[in-house]
Protein backbone atom coordinates (compact mmCIF):
# COMPACT_ATOMS: atom_id res chain seq x y z
CA UNK A 1 0.00 0.00 0.00
CA UNK A 2 1.70 3.31 -0.92
CA UNK A 3 0.95 6.40 0.85
CA UNK A 4 -1.64 8.16 -0.68
CA UNK A 5 -4.04 11.06 -0.35
CA UNK A 6 -7.09 12.06 -3.40
CA UNK A 7 -8.01 15.38 -3.46
CA UNK A 8 -11.88 15.50 -4.16
CA UNK A 9 -14.68 17.36 -3.88
CA UNK A 10 -15.06 20.43 -1.65
CA UNK A 11 -10.80 20.14 -0.94
CA UNK A 12 -10.53 20.15 -5.14
CA UNK A 13 -12.67 23.16 -5.45
CA UNK A 14 -11.05 25.02 -2.67
CA UNK A 15 -7.73 24.61 -4.19
CA UNK A 16 -8.63 25.66 -7.50
CA UNK A 17 -10.32 28.54 -6.50
CA UNK A 18 -7.67 29.88 -3.84
CA UNK A 19 -5.39 30.01 -7.02
CA UNK A 20 -7.18 30.50 -10.00
CA UNK A 21 -5.92 34.44 -10.60
CA UNK A 22 -2.77 33.31 -10.38
CA UNK A 23 -2.86 30.10 -12.86
CA UNK A 24 -1.32 31.32 -15.91
CA UNK A 25 2.02 32.80 -14.25
CA UNK A 26 5.32 32.16 -15.63
CA UNK A 27 8.51 30.63 -13.96
CA UNK A 28 10.30 33.71 -14.20
CA UNK A 29 7.03 35.89 -12.88
CA UNK A 30 6.96 33.86 -9.84
CA UNK A 31 11.12 34.00 -8.92
CA UNK A 32 11.63 37.66 -9.84
CA UNK A 33 8.46 39.83 -8.51
CA UNK A 34 8.92 39.55 -4.85
CA UNK A 35 5.73 41.02 -4.03
CA UNK A 36 4.00 38.62 -6.12
CA UNK A 37 5.39 36.15 -4.45
CA UNK A 38 4.00 37.20 -0.95
CA UNK A 39 0.78 37.41 -2.32
CA UNK A 40 0.86 33.64 -3.58
CA UNK A 41 2.19 32.23 -0.22
CA UNK A 42 -0.23 33.92 1.94
CA UNK A 43 -3.20 31.92 0.20
CA UNK A 44 -3.45 29.21 2.60
CA UNK A 45 -6.17 26.73 1.55
CA UNK A 46 -8.24 24.72 4.83
CA UNK A 47 -6.87 21.75 2.56
CA UNK A 48 -3.07 22.62 3.55
CA UNK A 49 -3.46 21.29 6.89
CA UNK A 50 -5.12 18.01 6.11
CA UNK A 51 -2.22 17.39 3.70
CA UNK A 52 0.30 18.76 6.71
CA UNK A 53 -1.33 16.26 8.73
CA UNK A 54 -0.84 13.42 6.49
CA UNK A 55 2.67 14.47 6.12
CA UNK A 56 3.21 14.46 9.69
CA UNK A 57 1.85 10.02 10.16
CA UNK A 58 3.78 9.34 6.99
CA UNK A 59 6.80 11.28 7.50
CA UNK A 60 9.02 9.25 4.23
CA UNK A 61 6.85 10.48 1.61
CA UNK A 62 2.83 11.46 0.35
CA UNK A 63 1.44 11.35 -2.89
CA UNK A 64 -1.32 13.54 -3.75
CA UNK A 65 -3.67 12.87 -6.74
CA UNK A 66 -5.13 15.81 -8.41
CA UNK A 67 -3.27 18.22 -6.70
CA UNK A 68 -3.22 20.59 -9.71
CA UNK A 69 -0.25 22.06 -12.35
CA UNK A 70 -0.49 25.08 -10.82
CA UNK A 71 2.98 26.59 -10.06
CA UNK A 72 1.22 29.21 -7.43
CA UNK A 73 -0.35 26.34 -5.73
CA UNK A 74 2.84 24.15 -5.68
CA UNK A 75 5.20 27.64 -4.18
CA UNK A 76 2.11 28.33 -1.37
CA UNK A 77 2.02 25.04 -0.55
CA UNK A 78 6.25 24.37 0.37
CA UNK A 79 6.31 27.71 2.31
CA UNK A 80 3.48 26.63 4.16
CA UNK A 81 4.92 23.17 5.13
CA UNK A 82 8.35 24.82 5.14
CA UNK A 83 7.43 27.68 7.12
CA UNK A 84 9.36 29.71 4.43
CA UNK A 85 12.80 27.34 5.16
CA UNK A 86 13.15 26.77 0.73
CA UNK A 87 16.69 25.15 -0.39
CA UNK A 88 17.64 27.90 -3.42
CA UNK A 89 19.76 25.85 -5.66
CA UNK A 90 23.44 26.84 -6.21
CA UNK A 91 23.70 25.49 -9.84
CA UNK A 92 20.40 27.52 -10.93
CA UNK A 93 22.23 30.98 -9.47
CA UNK A 94 20.16 30.34 -5.97
CA UNK A 95 16.64 29.65 -7.74
CA UNK A 96 14.06 27.65 -5.61
CA UNK A 97 12.33 26.21 -8.86
CA UNK A 98 13.63 23.53 -10.62
CA UNK A 99 12.06 22.63 -14.10
CA UNK A 100 12.78 18.86 -15.30
CA UNK A 101 12.10 18.12 -18.79
CA UNK A 102 12.68 15.14 -20.74
CA UNK A 103 14.37 15.54 -23.60
CA UNK A 104 17.65 14.09 -25.49
CA UNK A 105 20.32 15.25 -22.83
CA UNK A 106 23.12 13.60 -21.09
CA UNK A 107 21.48 15.53 -17.63
CA UNK A 108 21.36 12.62 -15.44
CA UNK A 109 17.68 14.62 -14.36
CA UNK A 110 16.31 14.62 -17.94
CA UNK A 111 17.75 11.59 -19.49
CA UNK A 112 15.77 9.19 -21.09
CA UNK A 113 17.59 6.09 -19.29
CA UNK A 114 16.88 4.84 -16.62
CA UNK A 115 17.80 6.94 -13.73
CA UNK A 116 20.23 5.70 -10.56
CA UNK A 117 19.12 5.71 -6.57
CA UNK A 118 19.72 8.60 -4.85
CA UNK A 119 19.58 11.20 -2.75
CA UNK A 120 19.65 15.18 -3.39
CA UNK A 121 22.47 17.02 -2.62
CA UNK A 122 23.77 14.73 0.12
CA UNK A 123 26.99 16.07 0.05
CA UNK A 124 25.24 19.67 0.64
CA UNK A 125 26.57 20.62 4.24
CA UNK A 126 22.57 21.56 4.62
CA UNK A 127 20.73 18.99 2.68
CA UNK A 128 17.36 19.66 2.04
CA UNK A 129 14.43 17.66 4.31
CA UNK A 130 12.24 17.32 1.58
CA UNK A 131 11.49 17.15 -2.59
CA UNK A 132 8.34 17.69 -4.56
CA UNK A 133 7.64 16.35 -7.97
CA UNK A 134 4.41 18.35 -9.58
CA UNK A 135 3.82 16.37 -12.70
CA UNK A 136 3.44 19.63 -15.65
CA UNK A 137 3.01 17.00 -18.75
CA UNK A 138 3.02 13.26 -18.26
CA UNK A 139 5.16 10.89 -20.40
CA UNK A 140 3.73 10.53 -23.64
CA UNK A 141 3.56 6.54 -22.82
CA UNK A 142 2.13 6.89 -19.12
CA UNK A 143 1.38 4.67 -17.49
CA UNK A 144 4.29 2.20 -18.49
CA UNK A 145 6.94 4.85 -18.39
CA UNK A 146 8.80 7.55 -16.45
CA UNK A 147 7.67 5.32 -13.14
CA UNK A 148 9.28 6.17 -9.87
CA UNK A 149 10.70 4.27 -7.69
CA UNK A 150 11.32 4.81 -4.01
CA UNK A 151 13.52 2.86 -0.83
CA UNK A 152 12.55 3.89 2.84
CA UNK A 153 15.83 3.26 5.03
CA UNK A 154 14.18 1.62 7.38
CA UNK A 155 13.21 -1.39 5.25
CA UNK A 156 16.99 -1.10 4.00
CA UNK A 157 18.24 -1.28 7.75
CA UNK A 158 15.41 -4.20 8.67
CA UNK A 159 16.80 -6.02 5.90
CA UNK A 160 20.48 -5.50 6.11
CA UNK A 161 19.95 -6.70 9.90
CA UNK A 162 18.59 -9.90 9.31
CA UNK A 163 20.70 -10.68 5.90
CA UNK A 164 23.88 -8.98 5.19
CA UNK A 165 25.70 -7.55 8.80
CA UNK A 166 29.05 -6.96 6.46
CA UNK A 167 27.13 -4.51 3.97
CA UNK A 168 25.35 -2.77 7.11
CA UNK A 169 29.06 -2.64 8.32
CA UNK A 170 30.22 -1.15 5.24
CA UNK A 171 27.40 1.46 4.49
CA UNK A 172 27.81 3.29 8.08
CA UNK A 173 31.26 3.22 9.23
CA UNK A 174 33.10 3.63 5.83
CA UNK A 175 33.88 6.75 4.56
CA UNK A 176 32.80 6.89 1.05
CA UNK A 177 34.11 8.49 -1.93
CA UNK A 178 31.56 10.67 -3.55
CA UNK A 179 32.10 13.02 -6.98
CA UNK A 180 30.94 16.55 -6.77
CA UNK A 181 31.78 18.67 -10.03
CA UNK A 182 35.76 18.36 -10.34
CA UNK A 183 36.14 17.42 -6.24
CA UNK A 184 35.80 14.45 -4.11
CA UNK A 185 33.94 14.54 -0.29
CA UNK A 186 33.87 11.53 2.09
CA UNK A 187 31.14 10.64 3.76
CA UNK A 188 29.30 7.85 5.76
CA UNK A 189 26.11 6.53 3.37
CA UNK A 190 23.77 5.88 6.66
CA UNK A 191 23.86 7.66 9.67
CA UNK A 192 22.48 5.47 12.25
CA UNK A 193 22.33 7.29 15.01
CA UNK A 194 20.53 10.43 12.55
CA UNK A 195 18.72 7.64 11.37
CA UNK A 196 19.52 9.73 7.41
CA UNK A 197 20.81 8.29 3.90
CA UNK A 198 22.92 10.26 1.52
CA UNK A 199 23.79 8.52 -1.37
CA UNK A 200 24.24 8.56 -5.39
CA UNK A 201 24.93 5.71 -7.07
CA UNK A 202 26.72 6.73 -9.98
CA UNK A 203 28.70 9.64 -8.33
CA UNK A 204 30.03 7.19 -5.78
CA UNK A 205 31.05 4.88 -8.08
CA UNK A 206 32.90 6.87 -10.39
CA UNK A 207 34.67 8.45 -7.18
CA UNK A 208 35.41 4.59 -6.03
CA UNK A 209 37.36 4.67 -9.73
CA UNK A 210 39.13 7.50 -9.45
CA UNK A 211 40.52 7.11 -5.90
CA UNK A 212 41.75 3.60 -6.48
CA UNK A 213 38.77 1.72 -4.72
CA UNK A 214 37.43 -0.36 -7.50
CA UNK A 215 37.13 -3.03 -5.24
CA UNK A 216 34.20 -1.20 -3.22
CA UNK A 217 32.22 -1.02 -6.71
CA UNK A 218 31.12 -4.74 -5.17
CA UNK A 219 29.29 -3.02 -2.55
CA UNK A 220 27.39 -0.66 -3.92
CA UNK A 221 26.41 -3.42 -6.72
CA UNK A 222 24.90 -5.65 -3.76
CA UNK A 223 23.20 -2.20 -2.22
CA UNK A 224 21.45 -1.06 -5.32
CA UNK A 225 20.47 -4.81 -5.87
CA UNK A 226 18.70 -4.91 -2.49
CA UNK A 227 17.24 -1.69 -3.21
CA UNK A 228 15.84 -2.68 -6.43
CA UNK A 229 14.53 -5.82 -4.40
CA UNK A 230 12.63 -3.05 -1.94
CA UNK A 231 10.87 -0.76 -3.95
CA UNK A 232 8.21 1.04 -4.10
CA UNK A 233 6.78 1.46 -7.50
CA UNK A 234 4.75 4.10 -8.85
CA UNK A 235 3.45 6.36 -11.69
CA UNK A 236 2.92 9.75 -11.54
CA UNK A 237 0.04 11.25 -13.27
CA UNK A 238 -0.57 15.17 -14.75
CA UNK A 239 -1.74 17.41 -11.21
CA UNK A 240 0.06 14.81 -9.31
CA UNK A 241 2.14 15.73 -6.30
CA UNK A 242 4.78 13.49 -4.79
CA UNK A 243 6.37 15.15 -1.69
CA UNK A 244 9.07 12.73 -0.39
CA UNK A 245 11.76 12.77 2.21
CA UNK A 246 15.45 13.72 1.35
CA UNK A 247 16.90 11.85 4.31
CA UNK A 248 14.72 8.36 4.73
CA UNK A 249 14.08 7.94 1.01
CA UNK A 250 16.06 6.53 -1.90
CA UNK A 251 14.41 8.05 -5.33
CA UNK A 252 14.50 7.33 -9.49
CA UNK A 253 13.03 8.08 -12.34
CA UNK A 254 12.72 4.84 -14.81
CA UNK A 255 13.13 4.94 -18.57
CA UNK A 256 11.53 8.13 -20.14
CA UNK A 257 9.95 8.63 -23.70
CA UNK A 258 9.53 11.72 -25.68
CA UNK A 259 7.18 12.40 -29.04
CA UNK A 260 7.86 15.26 -31.69
CA UNK A 261 5.15 17.85 -31.08
CA UNK A 262 4.30 19.11 -34.90
CA UNK A 263 3.25 22.64 -33.64
CA UNK A 264 6.40 22.97 -31.56
CA UNK A 265 8.50 21.22 -33.59
CA UNK A 266 10.78 19.58 -31.06
CA UNK A 267 10.88 16.61 -28.74
CA UNK A 268 8.70 16.63 -26.01
CA UNK A 269 8.48 14.42 -22.83
CA UNK A 270 7.36 14.50 -19.13
CA UNK A 271 7.69 18.38 -17.55
CA UNK A 272 8.33 18.20 -13.51
CA UNK A 273 8.25 20.80 -11.36
CA UNK A 274 10.33 20.30 -8.07
CA UNK A 275 10.68 22.68 -5.26
CA UNK A 276 12.98 21.01 -2.16
CA UNK A 277 12.72 22.19 1.25
CA UNK A 278 12.98 21.77 5.29
CA UNK A 279 10.93 21.25 7.97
Amino acid sequence: MLNELTLTGESLRELEESFKKFENLTFFEIENEKKLLTEIINVTPYVFNLIEEELKTKKDYLILRKFGKNLSTLVSLVYFLSRGKIFHIPRLNNAFIAIFEMKNSNELSHTLKDGFFHTDYSTHPYTPDYLTLNIVRRDPMYPFYSRNSIVLLNDIIDFLKLYNRDLLKYLTSTDVPIKVNDKIVYQKIINLEDNVIRFHEKLIKDALIITNRENEVYYIDEFVTICTSLMKDFVLDEGDLAIISNKTVLHKRGPATVKFDNIEKKFIGRKVYSIRFYK
